[in-house]
């Protein structure tokens, strides 16, 4: 009986330190789907104000960024942004990317009214053919450059997106492991009670079997005593036949 009992401490106390362990793991796991749950509200909310801004783009912001090497020169006045456009910015890190093609843009458009300018007064014999030259180069310059401020918009959108699909990503999976390690704990807590049940009968049955035992030796003890007497009597009234016998 002891040394089932002392078994079961054993397996209580290796269960013990084990549910301790997984409680931490646990810990640990919170921790770390709670980082993740406030990196996705960061990245949600970006992808929200990105979306508003597309829908203010007339909802052809994607095709408009991933296009852009392909878009033909634009005529005087064709960036004016609307008032929506306005309104609803970007996130800090592409509004910085935003504004350097709306300033791209700006001076492309005014080189593109002085181009379209010389172009009239070369036509008419008042502005020199190297003019004209200098005003299509520094338009066709611009035009790159805008081109290419746009396509570092475009890879920052593209970019910014896998990393909200890679924040999902990994809080699903702090999820699912936090999941795991709080139903392990579960799991040991259920057999840390049963255990304990074991040990509390283990213990009533040691308990048991001493008083049984104690109370047998206590019986056996008394009648003992009790034969010991008797036999003393026994032995005391036979003496006293025998010796008035003899008499």
């Amino acid at each position: 009986m002891e040394s089932d009992l002392a078994r079961a401490r054993a397996d209580y106390d290796r269960l013990a330190g084990e549910l301790r362990t997984r409680e931490e793991s646990v810990a640990r796991a919170d921790l770390q789907l709670r980082q993740r749950q406030q990196d996705f509200d960061e990245i949600n909310a970006e992808r929200q104000q990105i979306a508003a801004r597309r829908r203010a783009d007339n909802g052809d912001g994607a095709a408009q960024f991933m296009t852009v090497a392909m878009t033909p020169m634009p005529a005087a006045g064709e960036f004016e942004r609307s008032a929506d456009q306005r309104a609803v910015p970007y996130p800090a890190a592409l509004a910085v990317l935003q504004a350097d093609v709306d300033l791209r843009r700006a001076q492309l458009d005014e080189a593109t009214v002085r181009r379209e300018r010389a172009r009239r007064l070369n036509a008419e014999g008042i502005l020199p053919r190297s003019e004209l030259d200098t005003a299509e180069t520094r338009a066709t310059v611009l035009a790159i450059e805008w081109a290419g401020a746009r396509d570092r918009l475009a890879a920052a959108l593209i970019e910014h997106r896998r990393r909200h699909t890679s924040i999902v990503t990994e809080m699903n999976l702090a999820r699912s492991d936090t999941g795991v390690a709080a139903l392990q704990v579960e799991k040991l807590g259920t057999e840390l009670r049963a255990m304990n049940a074991i040990i509390n009968t283990l213990a009533a049955r040691r308990d048991l079997l001493q008083r049984n035992r104690l109370n047998l030796n206590s019986s056996r003890h008394g009648e003992a005593r009790s034969l010991a007497k008797n036999c003393r009597v026994s032995s005391g009234t036979t003496f006293k036949r025998a010796w008035r016998s003899a008499a």
